[in-house]
């Protein structure tokens, strides 16, 4: 899997050059302005080969990702050794009460959003359980960012990737909200939804 991208998007525009025409309808063009278009357009084109060739699993805001579980099926269980160095699994974490099973990336500032809406979000619904993931190519002092963003919250770093890719995952943040039986109810990918949504969903499912 490719690293997943943070609400952002890409945008590559070739900007036409205008020309001067004589009457006969030819194009006239100086050499040297010429030479320097020709380059910008190659330059323009390399740039576009390379996100075709190299980042084809990348997913951007409002787009969808291809392979990510869907809602109605369990969710997949895995073993993980949270920041403290606890040992658990997903099935084994606050087992017979719903979980709400997130990805992120420290340096995401979509992902900083979603950590302070899921901090107050745990301030006004004490029986929320959360289990956030690292999915950051490299080890990045997540204990420092848990303790500077005060998140009271289990969190683990998927540094293969093994989880991420056994979800679908290649955007962050994405959420996956999981019934009592581990089952996916909802899913919640980027930072587009309203802030009572999750709050609701968590809500109608925890009175099943």
């Amino acid at each position: 899997m490719g690293n997943a991208v943070c609400g952002t998007s890409v945008t590559l525009q070739l900007k036409a050059a205008v020309l001067p025409f004589r009457p006969g309808g030819v194009a006239l063009q100086p050499i040297g302005k010429r030479s320097m278009h020709m380059r910008r357009v190659s330059f323009s084109l390399l740039a576009l080969a390379f996100i075709l060739l190299f980042v084809p699993k990348m997913s951007f805001a409002g787009m969808g990702g291809g392979n990510i579980l869907p809602v109605g099926v369990a969710a997949p269980d895995f073993e993980y050794t949270d920041l403290d160095g606890q040992k658990s699994s997903l099935y084994e974490t606050d087992k017979g009460k719903p979980l709400l099973l997130v990805f992120i990336q420290r340096t995401c500032r979509s992902c900083q959003r979603e950590m302070e809406f899921l901090k107050e979000l745990k301030a006004r619904n004490s029986d929320l359980n959360i289990l956030g993931v690292f999915i950051d190519a490299v080890e990045k002092n997540f204990n420092g960012f848990k303790k500077e963003m005060g998140l009271p919250f289990r969190f683990f770093w998927d540094g293969n990737l093994e989880v991420a890719d056994g979800y679908g995952v290649s955007f962050a943040p994405t959420s996956f909200l999981l019934d009592k039986d581990r089952v996916i109810s909802k899913v919640y990918r980027g930072w587009s939804r309203q802030d009572d949504q999750l709050e609701n969903d968590y809500k109608v499912l925890s009175t099943r």
